[in-house]
């Protein structure tokens, strides 16, 4: 909670399931200014997580982001996972870049089973790429989506086998 996390070069090539930011608790935080380039060559991979019962408040802004995950996993640019109430929070100005060699890849994966309202994502570029599902925003969960906004996005999404959704 309360973190600032700003300003860094993060680079990383490893066969476990591996995250440049890992945050266990998440309300107030500043994650801005990083330069973040993660790759997994076997397993999960995402740019930056963050799981807490209460995500809220929370600014992601001005990163570059790259993450790459082969063998037939899973890879996210930024990560969410609450179990309550994810709101107000702001993504802005990000760039994005998430591939996988075989499985799904997702720019922003955000994963609710609480509240989901009055989150703001603006002037974020999302490009993504792999041979099963791309996602630019993939939302799972049983919230009930409200007062959310995203706008002035720029999202590529590819998928060269199954699918690929915005």
């Amino acid at each position: 909670n309360d973190s600032l996390i700003e300003n860094n070069t993060m680079n990383s090539e490893v066969a476990l399931n591996t995250y440049g930011i890992y945050l266990n608790e998440g309300n107030s935080n500043v994650i801005e200014n990083n330069s973040i380039d993660w790759n997994s060559t076997a397993a999960v991979s995402a740019g930056i997580y963050m799981s807490a019962g209460l995500l809220v408040n929370n600014n992601v802004t001005n990163n570059s982001i790259s993450s790459y995950a082969a063998g037939g996993s899973f890879t996210a640019g930024i990560e969410f996972y609450s179990l309550g109430n994810f709101s107000n929070n702001i993504f802005h100005s990000n760039i994005i870049n998430a591939r996988s060699s075989s499985n799904v890849a997702s720019g922003f994966y955000l994963q609710n089973y609480g509240t989901f309202e009055d989150n703001l994502f603006n002037s974020n570029v999302i490009d993504v790429s792999t041979i099963d599902n791309s996602y630019g925003y993939q939302f799972l969960g049983y919230a009930s989506p409200e007062s959310n906004t995203i706008f002035n996005d720029t999202i590529t999404v590819f998928s060269s086998d199954s699918g690929a959704s915005v």
